[in-house]
């Protein structure tokens, strides 16, 4: 298949599935129609004859397809229609109408399973077709707006919360380490004492929260001051010195050219905090910087006592 991650190809995004219910008694078979990500929801809530309230669900429920029953709604299944962000991030920062995007390319995925010929130009009907198709998609996905949603803290179920450097948002000069942000990243560049880092949080349970950062600050830098409040309630702390040695990682790294790495992080207790339940901003904002920069954030970690 052509194309990896992050590519809008076939090799981007076709990944496989298993889904297995014995108490169901399924024939195992192969499904050959085109799914997606967003037909499990509707698909489990439809398995456990749950009704989805006023929502409607941005895909469809499997369950035709699971028990070789009913219909399925055309999906286009022999043509594909991609268009290309050149660039660090890829495909993961295109939108409709992306001026910096290549011209659509369009493909006959049972004909040309590898995707080698573009055939657009011979088919401007289905191009044309296809691509209003997408655009009434992007527009009705996005009619509302594009927003983060604020990070859940004190669900027993997962006691600590690590508030991951991706997950935050921050002040210029601030940047990613590794260019786009993703999940393994950390925040770097902090050389401006202005400037802050903070985290959307929403309190599912109150109580008393213990704080600690994970960072990286070398010894010349050292003795930044840092407050880290929440509302009315603050913690301040000194950035000590933090050595955080690369660590290999020969499994994403066979030609020495990925940006993936990783390293020995060090912690640092900050205090605990009592938190309300609702809504909140965290905020971790330098008060001095003797040094060239703050430090290098992995993460922000609560435990709620």
């Amino acid at each position: 298949m052509r194309g990896g991650k992050v590519s809008v190809h076939e090799g981007g995004t076709h990944v496989p599935l298993f889904m297995r219910w014995p108490a169901a008694k399924w024939m195992p078979h192969l499904v050959k129609e085109i799914t997606a990500h967003i037909d499990l929801l509707p698909t489990i809530m439809d398995l456990c004859d749950v009704e989805m309230n006023d929502s409607k669900p941005d895909g469809v429920s499997l369950k035709p397809l699971l028990q070789k029953t009913g219909s399925w709604p055309e999906r286009t299944q022999r043509y594909r229609l991609v268009r290309e962000i050149k660039g660090a991030a890829g495909g993961s920062k295109a939108k409709a109408n992306d001026a910096s995007a290549t011209p659509w390319q369009l493909y006959d995925m049972t004909d040309d399973p590898g995707e080698a010929k573009d055939i657009a130009a011979d088919h401007e009907d289905i191009v044309k077709q296809l691509s209003a198709q997408y655009d009434s998609w992007f527009a009705d996905i996005s009619s509302a707006g594009l927003q983060r949603f604020p990070l859940p803290i004190g669900h027993s179920e997962q006691n600590p919360v690590e508030l991951n450097a991706p997950q935050s948002y921050q002040d210029k000069p601030l940047r990613f380490a590794s260019g786009p942000g993703f999940a393994n990243d950390w925040l770097t560049n902090w050389n401006n004492v202005k400037a802050k880092v903070w985290f959307e949080i929403d309190v599912t349970t109150a109580g008393e929260y213990d704080l600690e950062l994970t960072y990286a600050c070398p010894p010349a830098d050292a003795g930044s001051k840092l407050r880290v409040s929440i509302g009315d309630q603050s913690l301040e702390a000194t950035i000590i010195t933090a050595l955080a040695p690369e660590i290999p990682l020969p499994h994403r790294d066979a030609d020495g050219k990925t940006k993936y790495r990783n390293h020995e992080w060090s912690t640092l207790k900050l205090g605990t905090l009592k938190l309300k339940r609702g809504p909140a901003k965290l905020m971790l904002e330098p008060l001095s910087m003797p040094g060239t920069q703050v430090m290098d954030l992995k993460y922000l970690k609560l435990t709620l006592r």
